[in-house]
């Protein structure tokens, strides 16, 4: 049973003789096993944790989901969201390249019209 957590940190700063439990944060975050993925991929958890433990319905440890796993899923199970991002991205560049380039010309025409134009007027 699951009855509190600690980082690396902690358990190297603690007494030797001191027992886990004493160490152990018992406000523990967890995930339920039975959890659908949408709902671990949303957990406000992450947004402070970079390690949760998983449970099972008798709050038995399971294992410990990362956060990098957790994206790593995440990715597995949304990749046309990934890939219209990249296409929304590369396509934002290819604007942004063709808006340079159309200034780009533009200063050359302008430069290129007034050392064509005479400087003085004729009397």
């Amino acid at each position: 049973r699951l009855v509190g957590v600690f980082d690396l940190a902690e358990l190297q700063q603690a007494d030797a003789d001191q027992p886990v439990r004493a160490i152990a944060n018992s406000s523990v975050t967890w995930l339920s096993a039975d959890a659908p993925l949408a709902s671990v991929f949303a957990h406000p958890g992450w947004r402070t944790l970079d390690a949760m433990p998983v449970v099972d319905d008798g709050r038995r440890f399971l294992g410990v989901l990362r956060h990098r796993t957790m994206r790593q899923l995440q990715e597995q199970d949304t990749p046309a969201s990934g890939d219209d991002r990249t296409v929304r991205t590369v396509m934002a560049l290819g604007e942004i390249y063709w808006l340079g380039l159309c200034g780009l010309l533009q200063g050359i025409a302008v430069t290129a019209s007034e050392s064509a134009a005479p400087e003085g007027g004729a009397s």
